[in-house]
């Protein structure tokens, strides 16, 4: 996965004013590199990087997904169509680092979305 991404998310409460937002919000995204989200992984949170996740990083850091965003959709538009690439499992709002998503276009989730 390369390339600009972009973001939907609700971000029920906005960080600068701890208010609820009553629309959706969106930002511009891009994938990093297994091997970059990997060591992000380790070294920030001392674990793995679960299977068939791919890390976001926000290109305006204010706008990254924050509390209660899991779900939000990652898609990408290619030829005048939006596609859907990942689903927001681990937004990351006050450590900095890039929000984790799981990469629907790996083969296992599209084995297991087709078996549902």
């Amino acid at each position: 996965m390369v390339g600009v991404l972009f973001l939907l998310f609700l971000n029920l409460v906005l960080l600068d004013s701890l208010k609820r937002s009553k629309r959706l919000r969106t930002t511009y995204a891009k994938f990093l590199g297994p091997e970059v989200c990997d060591a992000i992984y380790k070294y920030a949170r001392n674990n793995f990087l679960p299977t068939n996740t791919a890390c976001v990083e926000s290109i305006n850091k204010r706008d990254n997904p924050c509390l209660y965003d899991h779900g939000g959709m990652v898609v990408c538009s290619r030829n005048g169509r939006w596609i859907l690439h990942g689903i927001i499992t681990l937004p990351s709002c006050f450590d900095q680092l890039p929000s984790l998503v799981i990469d629907i276009t790996s083969q296992a989730i599209q084995d297991f979305i087709k078996k549902a």
